[in-house]
């Protein structure tokens, strides 16, 4: 019997809110929406800014980073709460879950606080920590959000009214304390996260992992003696995704292979020149591939190629894994996220045992002598990633959120 929400004499009505139009969040939302469809017996609408009129006053939800670019340059969100909608309260109040992914600039968080009190069930996919934090996606390192992230290290003051940082944190637990309000994180890593942080207790996080439907393509790798590792990189900017350690990685790489080993750089994404100066200066050759839109090229692509690195510090379970995982191609990352764990999972690819370009070139060394992946890796990662399986995990946890009968609190919008 398929699990579904208990709703008597009518199609389970599901809202998904995401505000990211591509990117992983983006994609994911996209991927479960889809998952979820398929299913019959489900009313699934995907809505974002077309649907609902726009995003929110620049006033309220300032677009852009608020970052100070000082310890990262991760994006920073900021918003000035209070602004309500009532119209779509009460559009909302009409599902039966409301799904809400990266929802920032579309939804405010009074809107989905007065929800919360409501008692709509809802959960919340968590694609970074935006949703446990005062404002910042990833913390580097900071764990402020556990004292109300007061005195926070990355808010620049200059863009925004910095005491509005623990304002949001407040708020966003006030959501939170609501027992109709789940999250869920696609790594158990992410989702310990949150809980560890106090936003909810353990019973209300789940480990919900994004939905894949790998293409049957026929591509696989070249038959020769070339090791072909994938750089997913448009820039060296974002310091979080490290990818200048990746480029030092890979010329340390160079100095320990045996002389004869043949080894390709494969490079999707808009390479800037500061990055095609640092490939050309590895001395390895490589493969400008440019920005792929089209996902069946990129599956040929992921097929061919033999390890996928990430030298990201901070990481969620990136769909890049799973995609080039769902075909062979195994990954070497760093150590303490989202990205070992998923390693850790399939017992696949290797784990750097520190953030230095050593460590990172002795992993790829060991990984390239284990080649090709283990068996039973791939089939377990599209497996436990299958679009019917995520669909029915997640009306599992719907089905365990209470709908919670509330006072309708007074229009004031």
């Amino acid at each position: 019997m398929r699990d579904t929400v208990s709703i008597a004499g009518r199609a389970t009505r599901i809202a998904i809110l995401s505000s990211a139009g591509a990117g992983g969040g983006g994609i994911a939302a996209h991927r479960l929406a889809r998952a979820l469809d398929a299913q019959g017996g489900l009313s699934v609408d995907f809505l974002t800014a077309q649907e609902l009129g726009g995003f929110l006053p620049e006033e309220v939800a300032p677009f852009g980073s608020k970052s100070n670019r000082q310890i990262t340059d991760t994006h920073f969100t900021v918003e000035y709460p209070g602004y309500r909608r009532d119209w779509l309260i009460r559009l909302l109040s009409g599902y039966d879950i409301v799904n809400v992914h990266w929802a920032s600039y579309l939804l405010g968080l009074a809107e989905l606080e007065t929800l919360a009190a409501r008692g709509t069930r809802m959960l919340f996919m968590l694609h970074d920590y935006h949703y446990f934090t005062g404002g910042c996606h990833y913390p580097a390192g900071c764990s402020g959000m556990t004292r109300g992230c007061l005195g926070c290290p990355q808010v620049e003051s200059s863009l925004c009214d910095a005491r509005f940082i623990p304002v949001n944190l407040r708020v966003k637990r006030a959501i939170f304390s609501h027992d109709n309000v789940h999250l869920a994180a696609p790594s158990r890593f992410l989702r310990d996260e949150a809980v560890a942080s106090g936003i909810v207790p353990g019973e209300r996080a789940h480990v919900l992992r994004n939905a894949y439907a790998p293409l049957d393509t026929g591509a696989g790798r070249p038959d020769d003696d070339i090791i072909r590792i994938l750089l997913i990189a448009d820039s060296l900017a974002e310091r979080r995704k490290g990818m200048p350690l990746a480029l030092d990685s890979l010329a340390a790489l160079r100095a320990r292979l045996p002389a004869g080993r043949r080894v390709q750089i494969d490079v999707v994404g808009q390479a800037d020149p500061t990055l095609v100066d640092r490939l050309n200066a590895s001395g390895l050759t490589h493969v400008l591939h440019g920005r792929i839109n089209d996902h069946s090229r990129l599956v040929g692509i992921f097929a061919a190629s033999d390890i996928v690195l990430s030298c990201s510090y901070e990481d969620n379970w990136p769909n890049i894994l799973v995609e080039a995982g769902a075909y062979g191609c195994v990954p070497v990352v760093g150590p303490g996220h989202g990205c070992a764990e998923f390693s850790e999972t399939y017992g696949m690819g290797g784990i750097a045992r520190a953030y230095t370009p050593d460590a990172f070139a002795e992993t790829l060394q060991a990984t390239i002598a284990a080649l090709p992946a283990p068996p039973g890796a791939m089939s377990r990662i599209r497996q436990d990633h299958r679009a019917d399986q995520v669909a029915a995990q997640f009306l599992r946890i719907a089905a365990a959120i209470p709908q919670v009968q509330t006072v309708q609190q007074e229009s004031h919008a």
